[in-house]
């Protein structure tokens, strides 16, 4: 773990700078948030079959939500990180998680 300690305290420095939002998630604009989701969750809206998704560095769970705006009904979400402090964010927000 001592080799991702740096990863972390890097992407848990932005969180505490600038809150739960792009920025926080070192995104320079929202823009390129929406694009990079959009591209990753082509493949799922081509096809209309049940999905399993594994978020590894799902941060805050920016992509969840973003699954949850468009409405998109077959994917099975599980986000994952090793930063302590998102997890606890989530835990503390668990019913955006739902």
């Amino acid at each position: 773990m001592k080799e991702y300690q740096s990863i972390i305290k890097h992407y848990e420095s932005c969180f505490e700078k600038h809150g739960d939002s792009h920025l926080g998630m070192d995104w320079p604009n929202t823009e390129d948030v929406f694009t990079r989701f959009q591209i990753m969750l082509e493949s799922v809206r081509e096809n209309n079959e049940q999905v399993s998704i594994l978020d590894f560095g799902c941060g805050t769970g920016h992509l969840l939500e973003h699954i949850k705006k468009q409405n998109i009904q077959n994917i099975k979400y599980t986000g994952l990180d090793v930063s302590e402090k998102f997890i606890e964010w989530k835990q503390q927000f668990q019913h955006i998680f739902i």
